[in-house]
């Protein structure tokens, strides 16, 4: 099999111009992966979409069909969330608490519901959702999210500063699991600081507990994941069962992959090539 897969930057006006699909097909592109912040972007541009991706209002991977201007779009990041949350010892016991309300954020709530469902989790027990500005844009938007997509679970929105205490409530009976679906920690900047809500929240993580990081590093350190850690040398807490992005991005890649060839991914070699470029990179 031959092709290539290389990296776009783009401009948001570039992006914004009607012919921008047409103009990717006109230069031999088979598929394209987005990311934020396009990926809500393409959707008026595309023939089919995938269930999901418009429960979500995000694609992340389009794919060319077999008749000219035919695109069809899917979001890899639900199965690559859901096959991620498979990896962490979750019980229907469990509380889900996330953190975003953009477009991963939505492919997370998708991916929660899907969970709740494979633990035999009860419907009726509230995922809560925190937001930046409880009465902001990003905020308006989940909400009609929420009522649209018609989640099988009740979801609350609440700010970031009342997450410390969301985390401190917990049923002695059960634990809690602790998404981040924002880009806290994302920046190449490795000193970049987590906010004390974000630190609060990980400091009311018990052993039982569990927590997932959507952004991805070297090494599995993000800096939540890092700062997780210290913490649990410095309180003797417990292990807490945690994952950064790297399973999701790997579970995302093959599915994108399979949609353009139509060929079973091989994601043990996936996961053994990212492990080599984290290696070959500048940094600790």
């Amino acid at each position: 099999m031959s092709g290539t897969y290389q990296k776009l930057e783009v401009e948001p006006e570039s992006v914004a111009d009607p012919d921008f699909v047409r103009d990717l097909e006109r230069q031999g592109f088979d598929g394209l992966n987005i990311t934020i912040p396009y990926k809500s972007a393409l959707l008026d541009r595309l023939t089919t979409i995938a269930a999901p991706a418009t429960r979500c209002s995000a694609v992340n991977t389009i794919c060319r069909g077999s008749q000219p201007d035919n695109w069809s779009g899917l979001n890899t990041d639900i199965g690559g969330a859901i096959d991620a949350l498979g990896l962490l010892p979750l019980t229907k016991d469990h509380t889900f608490v996330l953190i975003g309300a953009g477009g991963a954020a939505r492919a997370a709530l998708i991916a929660i519901e899907a969970t709740y469902r494979r633990l035999g989790k009860s419907l009726a027990c509230e995922c809560v959702v925190l937001v930046r500005d409880v009465m902001g844009e990003r905020a308006q938007i989940m909400r009609e999210f929420i009522a649209a997509s018609r989640l099988a679970m009740p979801v609350r929105l609440v700010s970031y500063d009342d997450g410390p205490d969301i985390c401190k409530q917990k049923n002695p009976d059960s634990g809690r699991l602790l998404i981040n679906a924002t880009p806290i920690g994302q920046s190449p900047n490795s000193s970049q600081q987590i906010p004390d809500w974000c630190q609060a929240m990980l400091g009311a993580l018990l052993k039982g507990d569990c927590l997932m990081d959507m952004v991805y590093a070297k090494g599995g350190f993000t800096p939540i994941l890092k700062t997780l850690r210290d913490i649990e040398l410095s309180s003797q807490t417990g292990h807490i069962a945690a994952i950064d992005g790297l399973p999701m991005l790997i579970a995302q890649a093959a599915l994108a992959f399979e949609t353009w060839t139509g060929r079973q991914a091989d994601r043990m070699a996936a996961k053994e090539a990212i492990e080599n470029e984290f290696k070959n990179s500048p940094g600790d």
